[in-house]
């Protein structure tokens, strides 16, 4: 239930899925507060020393060594909206099994996994951001930002 009550707090639709429609507030406040550190990726990929570190399921390498500040922060994006549509994916795929076990109806599975996918998404795109020395962030391939 809480998860019916804060989703909607989170979950500002972005100009990638609606691409006729300005950046929402949070995708502002997302951008500027990212940006930077998009900025500082691109800088330490470009030096001559820069080695991508061998390949590992980490999903988060950061695009190639040419990709601008902007190119990198719009392909981490839509890395993260293709979660959020995996996980939405999942739900309907899950719904006629959760429907039955849980006895709720599909439109309640639908509700919850939005909510899901919605926080789902936030949380990735908070937590995930390049520069911040977490094993999870955006670049994790590449040398850490100084």
């Amino acid at each position: 239930m809480l998860l019916l009550i804060i989703a909607p707090l989170f979950s500002g639709n972005t100009s990638a899925e609606r691409p006729d429609k300005p950046e929402s507030g949070v995708d502002v406040l997302e951008r500027q507060l990212e940006i930077g550190r998009h900025e500082q990726l691109v800088a330490g990929r470009a030096h001559p020393d820069s080695v991508l570190a061998e390949y590992t399921t980490d999903g988060c390498s950061g695009g190639p060594r040419e990709a601008t500040a902007i190119e990198s922060f719009e392909a981490r994006k839509e890395s993260n909206l293709v979660l959020k549509a995996y996980v939405l994916e999942t739900g309907v795929k899950r719904t006629p099994e959760l429907s039955a076990e849980y006895n709720v109806s599909a439109r309640e599975v639908e509700i919850l996994y939005t909510a899901i996918a919605d926080l789902m998404y936030r949380a990735v795109r908070i937590g995930g951001m390049p520069c911040t020395g977490l094993p999870w962030r955006w670049g994790f391939g590449w040398p850490e930002c100084e």
